[in-house]
């Protein structure tokens, strides 16, 4: 069980996300290079109706796997009025605020409360954490199933969590999800 005075660091990892990355996040126009291509990535897979083949303008676009354009078909076709915003609330910034909290937590448990602490502001006043953070890109997805990967491996080699087939699985899980993302970096990076 979390000591009470984790309950603090929770609260206020929550609030800097709340008054902070969701406010930026709601009040900002797509990026033309990037949000906008998987916007027509998205539209494309929807009116061909083809959920594994990407195309970007009729041309086939090899470079990633379908995985995250699925979250986007999903707010695509049931929020149209919404797409952007719960895409990049889905799709980034609840990844990131992931992140943070995994963070706090492996650093509590392999150093102390107070570094654990320390090392997650640093984490998130970083100026690229908090710019990727805010659009929709597949690399705060990926990250969050590489760090969860990372997590559960740390604790269960430094003996904080026993190891469990459960803790196994979904450490497995965590990197298939991550390659299924973004490719081969979700698989070298917890592997390296």
């Amino acid at each position: 069980m979390e000591k009470k005075s984790h309950k603090k660091q929770y609260i206020f990892i929550t609030l800097i996300y709340l008054i902070i990355f969701v406010p930026l996040a709601f009040f900002r126009y797509p990026d033309v290079r990037n949000e906008f291509k998987y916007f027509v990535i998205t539209e494309d897979m929807i009116n061909a109706k083809n959920y594994l083949i990407l195309k970007y303008f009729s041309e086939l676009y090899p470079d990633k796997p379908p995985l995250y354009f699925f979250i986007l078909i999903f707010f695509k076709t049931y929020f149209k009025t919404l797409f952007f915003p719960l895409s990049l609330l889905f799709g980034s910034l609840l990844p990131s605020f992931g992140i943070s909290i995994l963070s706090f937590k492996l650093f509590t448990k392999l150093k102390d409360e107070k570094t654990g602490f320390f090392i997650t502001m640093i984490l998130i006043s970083i100026p690229y954490f908090l710019g990727v953070s805010l659009f929709l890109r597949m690399d705060i997805l990926m990250s969050f199933f590489i760090l969860l990967s990372m997590y559960l491996f740390f604790t269960m080699y430094k003996k904080k969590n026993e190891i469990t087939i459960t803790k196994l699985i979904l450490l497995y899980l965590s990197i298939s999800i991550a390659v299924l993302i973004k490719g081969g970096e979700g698989f070298a990076v917890p592997i390296l």
